[in-house]
């Protein structure tokens, strides 16, 4: 076999320690036999340094800033620094065309610009890091050209739309995570930066008499005012000098961090996040805004979250002092709080999400690809955006011309298979002709999780409502003019269609739990709308065994990602607290949806108007449904949270736009109005479902004649919960039931433990009117029979049951309605 050619990465940044080491660190997690890299610098001294031994390439690009204060001298620079920026525009241009690279990886700074806009011209796909909590000016014009965005500080931090961000912390070197750490008492560190700070480090000596009667003090005052500091310093008395040892600059800043008591630094992120990973409380002296506002809104999250304390450099120094005495006093607290900012896995997360985008993906080596079960909704999805990936597909289906061995050609390069295909049944001919031809065969969801690789995604799970929120999030994003890709079960009823792909941004995925689908799709976030026992053929352990199938789920959302959660349901609760580890090991953020205490709290449902509020934060946010039911108020708020803690939006513009939200294809879908009789249709079929139906459609039409058309979905779950089955319509008040015989999966069935027949009769003998028929066409008739003035019909279940529904509305409209006897 021939050796791979590597693929070139390019990192860029500007000039300081914060923009070279994270680079480093990140390069060193991808450094093996596929990756090379390129370093294109503003030649500061310490790229070339700390990149010597690295065996990383490094260049010069030439650059220019832009200085946001008027003189006339600064004018004259700005004027120069254009014709910098345009000469290293065309210098990085060139030698990206020379070098070829997959990737540009920038940590911003001026001397990246050139070379961003060089990568965007050149359609080289861009990833970018933001430090601190105000994106710097050059992030912010790489951001509109970048595929990923990694940020810092957790994603509510910032104000920004976040269709392509992703939180990761700092990458920092491995030695601030390794090793003992030993305390030293009374030990405070001052640090003003590699290049020190002139006015933190005076008001240290300021107060260094008072402050060396508790503690001992090591003070980092910068190369180029030590030697000012230092002298200052030797006119103390001796006893202070005793307990103060002024530094240039350490090459151990890290064990220094680590057995200190108490940091007092500026507020520049880097510092923060070391700190951080040693959980040390932490003093900070920011900048003052009329020098640059970055340091001060760093400090400003800090304080509010009790992360650290802050202290403006203009006040008195005794101020200082009672702020370290307050510090001294209430350290566990900070000290814990700050820890809420370690990432030890920075480097490895921005990592694996380049080497998502460049590694392996059997989507893309592919270019003949054979599916069978084409024409399942899910299938049907992917086979098409293969074909507009420009492969060579073909599909077979049992709605089609069947299956054959001699479907599966030998030049294929993959075969994808629906999860509905089992030993058993007619298509695994195919699987079995595609393995012993040695031809790559996946499942239908291990296909959709090569899709979402290099890219924020959504994972939507649950026994119920996946649908209709995973086309809420979709309409959402939409509306917000986010283009996301999406595959959703159901088309909506206005006719979008069930599925859209684009080649990069945010992709929403109906992920359902059956055969353990939603394990093969790795997401950003992830959503679980409740957990109960279905689909029992396969979690054949119960409840504790679906519990532990999601407990899988929530370790495949990514690190710094978020679990939209609904925290009305029990089993939920459970999952969350066995996979605690889990997500406190992976940074997941728990966001809690319910009508009960909530991060999302549902208020002030009002079943009439269809209308409620959502309460975060003390906001409360008012709702206006065009759909039904109060499940659907859940599944509504569940995509409200997601599009704005997730994505950033606007809450008022969010609410707007559920307004026009229309809900999904069978979903309480109207099929027909016309002389006071309504004809809907809906998708329900576990027993929970139809009892949250049945309570919608008592409430809302109490007083109509309600006739219900049902076909059961599949022989195990109806000998599974026949008698839930049982208990939800003997309960109802709906008027008139007709039944028909319960719809079979091949494959996926056991032995008939009742008949649907049997199960009409049980109900009958409760006094529940009810009939039983044999097909579509007799269900038509006998709902005609049945219909009176100001009459509400509907067809349920996860089957062709709506067919029935065509056929009644034939005869409504031919007035061929004629009552039967039966």
């Amino acid at each position: 076999m021939l050796a791979m050619s590597k693929k070139k990465i390019v990192l860029t940044g500007g000039g300081t320690a914060g923009h070279v080491f994270p680079l480093i660190e990140v390069a060193r997690e991808l450094r093996d036999d596929n990756y090379s890299f390129l370093y294109f610098g503003s030649g500061a001294q310490i790229e070339k340094e700390k990149l010597q031994d690295k065996n990383i390439q490094y260049t010069k690009i030439i650059s220019g800033k832009v200085r946001r204060y008027f003189t006339l001298e600064s004018f004259v620079l700005n004027i120069i620094d254009i014709f910098k920026f345009i000469i290293g525009t065309i210098q990085a241009f060139i030698i990206l065309v020379k070098t070829k690279p997959e990737l540009i990886f920038s940590k911003g700074g001026y001397a990246s610009l050139p070379v961003i806009i060089s990568g965007a011209l050149l359609r080289i796909p861009i990833f970018i890091h933001e430090s601190d909590l105000k994106m710097g000016l050059v992030n912010r014009i790489s951001f509109m050209f970048a595929r990923q965005v990694f940020l810092s500080f957790p994603e509510d931090a910032y104000n920004i739309i976040k269709s392509k961000t992703f939180y990761t912390g700092i990458p920092l070197r491995k030695e601030f995570f390794s090793g003992e750490i030993k305390v030293v008492k009374d030990q405070i560190l001052v640090m003003g930066g590699s290049s020190g700070a002139v006015t933190l480090n005076d008001k240290i000596i300021e107060v260094l008499p008072s402050l060396a009667k508790k503690y001992r003090i090591i003070h980092q005052t910068g190369d180029f005012d030590f030697k000012r500091v230092k002298n200052m310093a030797d006119q103390l008395s001796s006893d202070v000098k005793e307990k103060y040892k002024p530094i240039s600059f350490s090459n151990d800043i890290v064990k220094l961090i680590r057995e200190s008591e108490i940091i007092i630094s500026r507020s520049g992120a880097t510092t923060i996040f070391e700190c951080a990973t040693s959980s040390k409380p932490l003093i900070v002296i920011p900048l003052p805004e009329e020098v640059t506002d970055h340091q001060m809104i760093n400090a400003k999250y800090l304080e509010k979250n009790k992360m650290a304390l802050v202290f403006d450099q203009r006040r008195e120094g005794n101020e200082l002092l009672n702020l370290i005495e307050k510090m001294s006093k209430d350290k566990e607290i900070y000290s814990s709080n700050i820890n809420l900012l370690s990432f030890p896995l920075s480097a490895e997360v921005i990592a694996r999400n380049i080497d998502e985008l460049l590694g392996e993906n059997l989507v893309t080596q592919a270019s003949k690809i054979h599916f069978i079960g084409s024409m399942g909704v899910s299938m049907r999805q992917i086979f098409e955006i293969s074909k507009s990936l420009d492969k060579d597909v073909s599909g077979s289906d049992i709605k089609l011309l069947g299956h054959s061995p001699k479907n599966i050609r030998r030049d294929l390069d993959l075969v994808v298979y629906s999860s509905s295909i089992t030993p058993t049944s007619p298509a695994y001919s195919e699987l079995a002709e595609a393995k012993r031809l040695n031809i790559y065969s996946i499942k239908r969801s291990k296909f959709i999780g090569e899709l979402m690789k290099g890219r924020k995604s959504v994972t939507v799970s649950g026994m119920h409502g996946k649908t209709t929120i995973t086309a809420a999030i979709s309409h959402l994003l939409e509306k917000a003019q986010v283009d996301p890709s999406y595959l959703i079960g159901a088309p909506d009823r206005k006719g979008r269609p069930s599925f859209k792909f684009n080649h990069t941004g945010a992709i929403i995925v109906e992920a359902c739990e059956y055969d353990g689908s939603f394990l093969d799709m790795k997401s950003t976030y992830g959503v679980i709308s409740n957990i109960e026992e279905e689909h029992m053929d396969y979690f054949k352990g119960g409840i504790s065994e679906i519990i532990k199938s999601f407990s899988q789920y929530i370790s495949n959302i990514a690190c710094g990602g978020k679990i939209f959660v609904n925290w009305d349901d029990d089993n939920v609760r459970k999952l969350i607290k066995l996979s605690a580890r889990t997500i406190m090991s992976g940074k997941i953020e728990i966001v809690k949806i319910g009508f009960k205490q909530a991060d999302y709290q549902i208020i002030d449902f009002e079943s009439c108007s269809s209308a409620f509020a959502i309460k975060h934060n003390g906001h409360k946010q008012r709702i206006k449904m065009n759909i039904l039911g109060q499940y659907n108020v859940f599944n509504l708020a569940v995509a409200y949270a997601v599009a704005v803690n997730g994505f950033g939006l606007e809450a008022q513009q969010v609410a707007e736009n559920l307004e026009t939200f229309v809900g999904v294809a069978r979903r309480f879908e109207k099929k027909y109005e016309k002389n006071n009789i309504v004809i809907y249709d809906d998708y329900a079929h576990h027993p929970t479902e139809i009892k949250s139906l049945f309570e919608m459609i008592e409430n809302k039409f109490a007083s109509k004649n309600k006739v219900v058309l049902y076909e059961q979905h599949q022989q195990e779950r109806f000998n599974r919960f026949w008698q839930d089955y049982l208990a939800v319509f003997a309960k109802s008040t709906i008027d008139t039931f007709i039944f028909l015989p319960v719809k079979k999966i091949p494959g996926r069935e056991s032995e008939e433990k009742i008949k649907m027949r049997d199960f009409v009769e049980k109900l009958k003998d409760i006094g529940t009117q009810c009939f039983f028929v044999d097909d579509y066409e007799k269900a038509a008739k006998v709902a005609a029979s049945q219909i009176r003035g100001g009459s509400i019909v509907i067809t349920v279940g996860a089957t062709d049951i709506y067919k029935a529904g065509d056929g009644l509305i034939k005869l409504l409209s031919s007035n061929k309605s004629d009552k039967l006897t039966l």
